[in-house]
């Protein structure tokens, strides 16, 4: 794939278990829950729920081959719980409830139900003890393919328009353009790259948002300056800058001489930000330095060029941090680390080992069902975009060490976007939701690349 040289090689070099934490890809982690079947059967009321309780569920359901889990809520003595197949009302599975936390207010208790282990396809729903039962849903095969078909059909249709563009909006026209095109770069059907072989047919995933680049494009002049009813601040000129040269280096391959043109924008919006960057304060330079990273690290990938390597390499010591709207050092990090332009393999290690412990950092013990229990009964928009920022990290995890955990995880969290939260809101899901625009994408083919749909499971990169 079109990865860049490091990335393989790093993984050998420092993908060690001892080294990030990873355990390896095991189907039966630590976190799962204790699972039995039917011929372990343990009885559950089939009476109404003698105390209060309520069990959150994803959704939109669950992959055939994926994690499943689900919230529960509840008071009184509740241990274990069953899975029921809506068809025919029998048990098809049944475990232990693994509690995480007690709420302040009384006497509640939080926990998950996993059910991972069942693969059967269907209508169901889940009982506990006392008879608290969750709602109706599915199990299905394709499902995060049906879901990634869905949203990528409402994006065509609702792309905005350049006149609709503003200070309030521009940066989520980053990320749907970054979201869309890294989706491609990394798990699109052409990720092999030929320089010579630039009559391929066009994704139609990147015809889509070349559509919102092209709008974009129209806001700057040549000298790199936005159009002043944007009120660009300087870290915008910076993601403007990577944004352009993340298109022009996918769409090269398709079509060179049009590619140009967006790589003539990034250079010029990147010197018009270093020169106001020149200027600022100590303070305001920290403010954007996640931007600045990843444009630079981006611009070196699509042009070479001493500046923007040593740029993006003064970053080393400390690699700045994120993968959303607002942070975005993350794919700084990225950029570097799949650039085919000579690079540091000192400095490359500095890079992915930052980036590994930031990845591992956010997946220790009980810390997906920790985050999930925690939410309670606020409805945070800092949590859903936690919630976003850790899949897409989780699949990129996934991508480099080809680990299950991090497969699961991601689906954890996308779970919780999807109603598996203690409210049992709808986050992302139907068109309704609040951040149904949020883009998804990247962690959806993720997804759909990792070992979902495989009928093995892939092998952890354990050297």
């Amino acid at each position: 794939m079109n990865k860049g040289l490091y990335i393989g090689i790093a993984v050998g070099m420092i993908m060690m278990c001892t080294l990030t934490g990873c355990r390896g890809c095991q189907k039966d982690t630590e976190m799962h829950t204790e699972h039995h079947q039917n011929e372990d059967s343990i009885s559950v009321s089939n009476n109404i729920a003698s105390e209060d309780g309520k069990i959150m569920i994803s959704l939109a359901g669950y992959e055939k081959n994926g994690a499943k889990n689900a919230l529960i809520n509840c008071s009184g003595n509740n241990e274990r719980f069953v899975v029921i197949e809506k068809e025919t009302e029998k048990e098809v599975l049944n475990g232990k409830i693994q509690f995480y936390s007690k709420k302040t207010s009384g006497s509640e208790t939080c926990g998950v139900c996993n059910f991972t282990s069942l693969d059967k396809t269907g209508s169901f729903y889940i009982r506990t003890d006392s008879g608290i039962c969750s709602e109706e849903f599915i199990i299905k095969e394709g499902l995060y393919k049906d879901i990634l078909k869905e949203k990528t059909a409402y994006s065509k249709e609702n792309i905005i328009k350049k006149e609709d563009i503003n200070k309030d909006n521009i940066e989520n026209c980053f990320l749907s353009i970054t979201d869309a095109v890294l989706a491609e770069e990394f798990f699109g059907e052409n990720t092999e790259k030929n320089g010579k072989d630039i009559n391929r047919e066009i994704p139609e995933r990147i015809k889509n948002v070349k559509i919102q680049t092209d709008a974009l494009k129209e806001l700057i002049n040549e000298r790199g300056v936005l159009d002043t009813g944007i009120r660009a601040d300087n870290d915008t000129y910076y993601q403007f800058s990577a944004v352009m040269s993340l298109f022009a280096y996918e769409y090269g391959s398709y079509d060179k001489k049009e590619a140009d043109v967006y790589a003539k924008v990034a250079e010029a919006s990147y010197s018009h930000a270093e020169e106001y960057y020149e200027k600022t304060s100590a303070a305001k330079k920290k403010e954007v330095d996640d931007k600045r990273f990843w444009a630079a690290a981006q611009l070196y990938k699509l042009k070479g060029g001493k500046n923007y390597k040593e740029t993006a390499e003064s970053y080393a010591e400390n690699p700045p941090i994120g993968f959303s709207e607002e942070r975005c050092g993350y794919l700084g990090t990225i950029a570097y680390l799949t650039c085919y332009n000579k690079i540091d393999l000192n400095i490359g290690e500095m890079f992915i080992t930052a980036l590994m412990k930031d990845i591992n950092g956010v997946i220790k013990e009980e810390s997906v069902n920790a985050f999930m229990t925690s939410q309670e009964d606020d409805y945070r928009e800092e949590s859903v975009s936690e919630a976003f920022e850790t899949a897409r990290l989780m699949v990129l995890g996934n991508y480099i060490t080809k680990n299950i955990y991090y497969v699961e995880t991601a689906e954890s969290y996308v779970d919780y976007l999807f109603g598996m939260n203690m409210l049992g809101k709808d986050c992302a899901y139907n068109p309704s939701s609040d951040y149904y625009t949020e883009p998804m994408s990247f962690i959806l083919a993720g997804l759909i690349e990792s070992y979902i749909y495989e009928d093995r499971q892939p092998e952890a990169m354990n050297r």
